[in-house]
């Protein structure tokens, strides 16, 4: 039997947040992702299959909140990659404002 040890520090919700993403000295413009989950520190989202992802790029979020009509950007650096899924596994530079937080992940 393998334990498995969760190292992040925050939990990880489960979501299904349409998004758009740039990735810095690499994309042209904004193109839609999605956030299929995330904690106040980091996020996992799933790319377009065409998608190049690399870690250690720095990558834009822009996300608006599922409630209302505000819209913010969530800055960070791709630190895991699932090429397979196309998922990358984003640390955010700055923790999430828990208020949005829980916007974000409210059901």
């Amino acid at each position: 039997m393998e334990i498995s040890i969760n190292r992040r520090g925050k939990d990880r919700y489960t979501t299904d947040i349409a998004a758009q993403y740039f990735i810095k000295k690499q994309s042209d413009r904004y193109e839609n992702c999605i956030i299929v989950n995330m904690s106040r520190t980091g996020a996992a989202v799933r790319f377009p299959r065409r998608e190049t992802i690399t870690k250690g790029a720095e990558v834009f979020i822009e996300v608006i909140l599922p409630q209302g009509f505000e819209q913010f950007t969530l800055k960070g650096v791709i630190k895991r990659v699932q090429e397979k899924e196309a998922i990358g596994g984003i640390h955010f530079c700055e923790m999430l404002d828990e208020f949005i937080f829980e916007k974000l992940v409210a059901k």
